[in-house]
């Protein structure tokens, strides 16, 4: 049963659609019995193919894994964000309690509590293999708000634009506008799907592994101290949902 949603607009912020959670997966292996948080919590989210909201249905090889990880919770309010660095913002100013499907890093550290990993994932260079090949040849894209491009730095690559969105990375692609990018696998694992759909050219090679998780607003950590400890034992089980390709 996939997760349905509500559609709202909340708060003052223009670009955030708001659902709430209508339902679980009946009788999930995963939830537990015992312990629930019943109080209400806002998630946070970046749509992409991997993951959207489509008449209140969510969608993408990603939604078994974000519906895993938030069985803990009884009242679900799941907030839409236009991309990572916004959703960064909002942990800080009390607009959502938690971001999921986020990675590790230091500005992140700063405005909130990094929970714990949800799950591992390959760091893919996608190209076609003369750009991939060659360090030098054409232009590589990454996702704004990520520290890929620091690993790309590390391996010899330089970055030479990004893009707003996994969506927008995708779309540049497509338009010939870049040759290359590098993103997380669990992000453009759709996104790759619809590629060999469409017969576009690509080809890929892992650069390395990386974790992702979920980030809790100190103000959410402050009134719950204990939400972290007690979340994580109901999430450690939703880590296999995570989609990877057969290399």
């Amino acid at each position: 049963m996939p997760m349905r949603f509500m559609s709202a607009f909340r708060h003052f912020l223009p670009m955030i659609v708001c659902a709430m959670l209508a339902g679980l997966l009946s009788g999930a292996s995963y939830a537990t019995d015992n312990k629930r948080f019943e109080s209400s919590v806002r998630i946070g989210y970046v749509p992409h193919l991997s993951f959207k909201v489509d008449n209140g249905i969510a969608s993408g090889s990603l939604a078994n894994l974000m519906e895993c990880s938030s069985a803990y919770f009884s009242h679900v309010e799941f907030v839409e964000m236009p991309h990572y660095s916004f959703m960064e913002g909002a942990l800080d100013s009390n607009v959502i309690d938690i971001g999921l499907n986020m990675v590790k890093t230091k500005s992140r550290d700063k405005v909130a509590e990094y929970a714990f990993d949800l799950y591992t994932s390959r760091i893919l260079l996608v190209g076609n293999g003369n750009s991939r090949n060659n360090q030098g040849a054409g232009i590589l894209a990454v996702k704004q708000g990520s520290d890929i491009d620091i690993l790309l730095l590390a391996k010899g690559y330089q970055v030479n634009t990004q893009a707003y969105s996994i969506d927008r990375l995708i779309e540049m692609y497509r338009e010939g506008l870049i040759n290359s990018f590098a993103e997380s696998e669990v992000s453009i694992f759709d996104a790759l799907q619809a590629l060999d759909a469409d017969e576009v050219d690509y080809d890929y090679e892992v650069l390395a592994e990386a974790a992702g998780g979920a980030y809790v607003a100190k103000h959410f950590l402050k009134n719950n101290p204990s939400v972290i400890k007690d979340w994580q034992q109901v999430t450690s089980v939703c880590a296999y949902l995570a989609p990877k390709i057969e290399l």
